[in-house]
């Protein structure tokens, strides 16, 4: 497998395009702005629809809000979630 980086590549390109449009035109105003917490917060009341985090959110969600886990489909890493 080729570990380099492809962010140029046209499927990344396409995939980049496609997410920035659709938080351009769904997404609140100044999404981009929203910090973890307030995004975590958002999340466990169901008023956030897509999240795009590091891992460690998953483990955030499951202790904070447990019951958005099987609902949204938050998938554990190799560790689990502990």
């Amino acid at each position: 497998m080729n570990w380099k980086p492809q962010l140029t590549s046209p499927p990344f390109v396409n995939a980049t395009n496609f997410y920035v449009n659709l938080v351009r035109k769904y997404g609140e105003p100044g999404a981009a702005n929203d910090s973890f917490n307030q995004l975590l917060t958002l999340y466990g009341q169901d008023k956030c629809a897509m999240w795009y985090d590091a891992t460690v959110a998953a483990t955030s969600i499951a202790g904070s809000y447990p019951a958005r886990l099987p609902v949204h489909g938050v998938c554990p890493g190799a560790g689990g979630y502990d």
